[in-house]
């Protein structure tokens, strides 16, 4: 006793590819053109300062996410010509001194000589 008989399992296997070839069809899709609008380069700051320790800051530009990166469009997004001042809640202020540091990436790092951080002190940029 058969349940599907010849000419229905024919018929199911044709079906069967003819969906899959209009779901391949369908699948391909369209090649996108994106008009992205022009893009505002930012400063990006990022530093810390811990007790006993004097304050690490470093600047960069913002990048188009979209942007193609090799290692010399890298090395131009940092920023090593800025003034960067560093200001205390005590009242006391400081310009950042630009070091070269091999051990960070970005190498250029601008760091406090005078104002070391302190527990219960507020500190701005």
């Amino acid at each position: 006793m058969h349940l599907i008989n010849k000419n229905t399992f024919h018929n199911l296997k044709i079906l069967y590819v003819f969906i899959a070839c209009n779901l391949f069809c369908i699948s391909c899709t369209k090649v996108i053109e994106i008009d992205l609008p022009d893009y505002e380069t930012k400063v990006v700051v990022d530093g810390w300062i811990e007790t006993n320790q004097p304050a690490h800051i470093f600047l960069t530009n913002s990048s188009p996410y979209f942007s193609d990166y090799d290692s010399a469009s890298i090395r131009n997004l940092f920023i090593n010509t800025a003034k960067v001042s560093l200001i205390c809640s005590d009242g006391n202020s400081e310009i950042l001194t630009l070091f070269k540091q091999d051990e960070f990436f970005p190498p250029f790092v601008y760091k406090s000589v005078e104002i070391i951080g302190e527990e219960n002190k507020s500190y701005q940029i």
